[in-house]
């Protein structure tokens, strides 16, 4: 690693001992995306389960999450379809997708 792949600084704050950061410079890559096509009706079906789902978590006093979980058919024979993971399953239908590339 070069003085040019990374960059240090010193932080000391008060009561505490001085110590050294250092960021290293990561090489550019490829990266890649998951992309899922929502038509209007599946992307509105998630927003109200999120908004029901942090509702019920306040009045509760507890913390939650949901998962969403892409099923993949077989190309030709039956879709891929999106599932949205919570307290129930919720099951938003078929949708399309694919891998994107994306560069740093």
């Amino acid at each position: 690693m070069t003085k040019a792949d990374a960059t240090e600084i010193n932080v000391r704050r008060r009561g505490m001992a001085r110590c050294r950061i250092t960021f290293v410079k990561q090489k550019e890559q490829t990266m890649r995306k998951l992309e899922i096509k929502l038509t209007e009706e599946q992307y509105q079906h998630i927003q109200e389960e999120i908004k029901y789902a942090n509702r019920t978590h306040l009045s509760e006093g507890v913390f939650g999450g949901y998962e969403l979980c892409l099923q993949v058919g077989i190309p030709d024979v039956y879709g891929s379809y999106l599932e949205m993971k919570m307290a129930n399953n919720v099951e938003l239908g078929e949708v399309k997708w694919k891998f994107v590339e994306v560069r740093n």
